[in-house]
């Protein structure tokens, strides 16, 4: 496997490259180039440990449920990194191929990046309002609603930059109440652009969310951020929670080939089975597959 390069500038925005060293700047870059521009840090992967980085890049760009192990018909992983992330992309904007969930998913007036909203916070509240809108479906179905009329009553209950009276704040996504197993739940996407301090980023929107009267909030992280935080993201999870006793406060990311939310803590077990079995330990207190939103 080849050596890689995790630009620490670059955490962001998705960028995993790969090479022996780090190039110097080019002719013409200011002399303070190196001081101003993070170095790379780089890693040399064990090769008794690929399947770990295999499934590491898979849980960065969404596939959760069915991880693409095998990529000798990719033929480097630098590709399989390639393919990952085009798929990924892909199957955000697919949330958005149905014109009532254009119509649907308003752009945010509070923007997450240089003062607007990014596509991948557009994209995952599009996912996240998809997956609402499916589920409620289903469940007006299974009470006896047509598919019509199940669908055009899910529509109804999502709403999206929606703002409760006498609040000063904007949810995400809201479920109105009387609308199933989802009523009143509240989703908020944190990208962690544009953030100095991640976790207070996150916890300050839980508390603002909390003190609106909200008792059922999911907070929903894009798959690369999710992972690069996602020890810090599972205890902030925990300490919210007892913060706030008696709310329901959980983590999600995305599992793109599912088409659903999933917790936070499936991907961190999803990860230490991996590193378990590797070590030739028993993989246990994991369940199988992927436990999606409930």
């Amino acid at each position: 496997m080849p050596r890689l390069r995790l630009n620490l500038l670059a955490k962001l925005t998705g960028s995993l490259v790969s090479g022996a060293q780090a190039e110097a700047p080019h002719g013409g870059a200011p002399e303070d180039y190196l001081l101003t521009i993070p170095s790379p840090v780089e890693v040399s992967p064990v090769a008794s440990d690929e399947g770990l980085y295999v499934l590491l890049a898979n849980l960065m760009w969404g596939r959760v449920s069915e991880p693409k192990m095998d990529y000798e018909d990719i033929g480097s992983f630098d590709g399989l990194v390639v393919r990952l992330e085009d798929e990924y992309w892909k199957a955000l904007e697919g949330a958005l191929k149905d014109f009532n969930l254009q119509v649907l998913v308003r752009p945010s007036a509070e923007g997450d990046e240089a003062g607007r909203e990014s596509m991948s916070h557009y994209l995952t509240k599009a996912f996240m309002v998809n997956y609402l809108v499916s589920r409620l479906t289903e469940e007006f179905k299974g009470e006896g609603a047509k598919e019509d009329e199940a669908r055009r009553k899910a529509l109804d209950c999502v709403r999206t930059e929606y703002q409760p009276g006498g609040a000063n704040v904007r949810f995400d996504v809201y479920v109105n109440g009387g609308c199933g197993s989802l009523s009143g739940l509240v989703v908020e996407v944190e990208t962690l652009y544009g953030t100095g301090t991640a976790l207070h980023k996150v916890l300050d929107t839980i508390e603002s969310r909390v003190k609106a009267g909200v008792s059922r909030l999911w907070v929903a992280v894009p798959n690369l951020q999710a992972v690069i935080y996602l020890p810090q993201l599972l205890r902030l999870e925990r300490y919210a929670r007892e913060l706030f006793k008696g709310r329901e406060i959980e983590f999600y990311t995305l599992d793109v080939k599912g088409g659903a939310p999933v917790r936070l803590i499936e991907v961190a077990r999803r990860l230490l089975d991996e590193w378990r079995r590797l070590k030739g330990e028993l993989a246990g207190g994991a369940e199988e597959g992927v436990t999606p939103a409930q």
